[in-house]
């Protein structure tokens, strides 16, 4: 039976509305290890997931689940600091819930962030990537079974991460201790890490990077006209066949990633300023 999404998102939003009628600009979804920053500025209004009907508690360490609004720099913005993933057994509908939700509260743009793993041979940990395009390989799309009256059952994903949007954070940089590609994020099911096999299938189908959120969130953005800056923190190689290969764990994820998020953090103030408006965004 399909999922009457709209009544979904009417509930969820309503649940913040009696908390806060403020109303962001921008979205932003933290990945892994990158919240802790957002969470030490003081918020207009700070909502627990506990709090927000159909939201459930997210059950990976780094994903605190909170709902935070308020200003940057006078920038109203909306921040999710924690995720719902897929490998957790939510489907799909609540996986993409907080971007619906989002939306409804009145955000015009997406930021999306993750950890990612890379084996791009030159892609190392600490480093920022800019998605430039993605390949669903989760086995699943998150508009399948979804009824919405309002809203296009086929969007187009071609121009999903628009290219104005990664040249402005690319010249934001300034710092010779980060560095900054752009690359296409694989996005995975999970929860187990890949084979040596599907890593080199991953290689020759184009990816540069593997992950396990991210792509649920941006076709639903796209349904919603929602342009997207999408950014990978690096926080391990995972190229098999190498001398230097070690097995990667949650918590060096958490770690590389805590360590990347000043930089990333200080990026994204001086994005959050930059005039777009001459600018021919899809």
């Amino acid at each position: 039976m399909p999922v009457a999404i709209d009544a979904i998102v009417h509930e969820a939003v309503s649940s913040i509305r009696n908390k806060t009628d403020f109303r962001p600009y921008t979205g932003i979804i933290l990945g892994s290890g990158l919240g802790a920053l957002f969470r030490q500025r003081e918020w207009t209004a700070t909502i627990p997931y506990t709090d927000i009907a159909h939201f459930p508690q997210p059950t990976v360490p780094g994903h605190e689940g909170t709902l935070l609004l308020g200003h940057i720099d006078g920038h109203p913005l909306c921040a999710l600091s924690g995720r719902f993933h897929y490998y957790e057994g939510h489907p799909m509908h609540i996986v993409t819930l907080p971007v619906r939700v989002m939306h409804a509260l009145g955000i015009q743009r997406l930021i999306i962030t993750n950890a990612a793993g890379a084996y791009h041979p030159q892609f190392q940990p600490g480093d920022l990537v800019l998605i430039k395009d993605h390949i669903n390989l989760f086995g699943d799309n998150p508009l399948r079974g979804i009824h919405s009256p309002t809203l296009p059952q086929f969007p187009s994903l071609l121009q999903l991460y628009p290219q104005p949007y990664r040249r402005a954070f690319m010249q934001l940089n300034t710092s010779a201790e980060l560095r900054i590609h752009e690359g296409v994020y694989v996005g995975v099911s999970g929860p187990s890490l890949e084979t040596a096999a599907e890593i080199h299938f991953f290689q020759k189908i184009g990816g540069d990077m593997v992950g396990m959120s991210t792509v649920p969130e941006a076709i639903v953005a796209a349904q919603l006209k929602l342009p997207i800056l999408g950014i990978s923190v690096i926080t391990n190689r995972c190229i098999p066949d190498t001398s230097d290969q070690e097995d990667t764990t949650h918590e060096m994820v958490l770690q590389v990633a805590g360590n990347t998020a000043p930089h990333l953090y200080e990026l994204l103030r001086q994005w959050l300023k930059v005039d777009f408006s001459k600018y021919q965004l899809p």
